[in-house]
């Protein structure tokens, strides 16, 4: 018996017919055909519009056979969560917010409902790149030494392995960091200002707990900063130029467990993508 083939996997970029909103599809298009994944537009209003009239609205005409515009009306961030279950998504990109000023917390009330509910990992693209190509380069992943931010290695490592590029491990330790007590962290040095003496050690014993060796990507490298976690994995991707920041995120986005992933969403210009874990 012929095994039934194997569903494409499913990516999906909301679009309102914004300017804003539209910074999300290059970065959604690319990510898709990476994964070798059918783009899902989808448009969400009070009263639902027929696909042609939703096609000139959301201006996807002639995108091409991979992408398939589907219409939801009701409350978009509900709508969206449930376009996600229906199709069997496995990423979401949506704009990080519409409209000015940006939000204090980096995401729009939309935004922040979809990141708080869905069970795949959402890309939040600023509305300040515009609708100029996206290739990623370097990709820029934050660890912490918990066991949390570490299974965001594996999707990273993936999408590293996919686009053929770069993936750049950040640590940030030092007074500004923050102190965790999840189980199985791998806690830095005690003389944190002497990395000459203790951190080539410890990232070695780092990599080696954090990073699958199968998961390990040509050029993979690992920097370590000191200071505020947040504030540092923002300079570290605007000096370096990174295209995508991977953030594992393990479910509370309250003002202190949520701080780090809060500072970058609402700082960093470049995409970011939360991994559930």
């Amino acid at each position: 018996m012929t095994a039934a083939p194997k569903p494409r996997p499913v990516v999906i970029v909301p679009l309102d017919g914004s300017v804003e909103a539209r910074a999300a599809l290059p970065v959604a298009r690319a990510l898709a055909k990476m994964e070798g994944a059918t783009l899902h537009v989808l448009h969400v209003s009070e009263s639902r519009l027929a696909p042609p009239d939703a096609d000139q609205r959301l201006r996807v005409s002639g995108e091409g056979d991979s992408l398939v515009v589907d219409t939801f009306g009701g409350d978009p961030a509900a709508a969206i969560l449930a376009a996600s279950t229906r199709w069997g998504a496995s990423i979401l990109v949506l704009s990080s917010h519409c409209g000015h000023p940006r939000p204090r917390s980096g995401l729009g009330s939309v935004a922040e409902a979809v990141l708080l509910a869905a069970g795949v990992p959402v890309v939040f693209v600023h509305p300040s790149r515009g609708e100029a190509e996206w290739a990623p380069r370097l990709l820029l992943l934050p660890l912490d030494g918990t066991p949390t931010s570490a299974q965001a290695v594996t999707h990273g490592a993936r999408l590293a392995r996919e686009s053929g590029a770069r993936l750049s491990l950040l640590h940030v330790a030092g007074p500004g960091s923050c102190h965790t007590c999840e189980a199985g962290t791998i806690r830095p040095p005690i003389y944190a200002d002497q990395p000459q003496h203790e951190w080539p050690a410890w990232r070695d014993e780092f990599l080696a707990r954090s990073v699958c060796h199968d998961d390990v990507p040509d050029g993979l490298s690992m920097n370590v900063a000191h200071g505020s976690p947040g504030a540092e994995t923002v300079r570290v991707a605007a000096t370096d130029h990174a295209d995508l920041i991977v953030m594992g995120w393990h479910g509370v986005l309250d003002e202190h467990h949520g701080a780090t992933l809060r500072t970058v969403l609402s700082e960093a210009t470049c995409p970011v993508m939360v991994i559930r874990v």
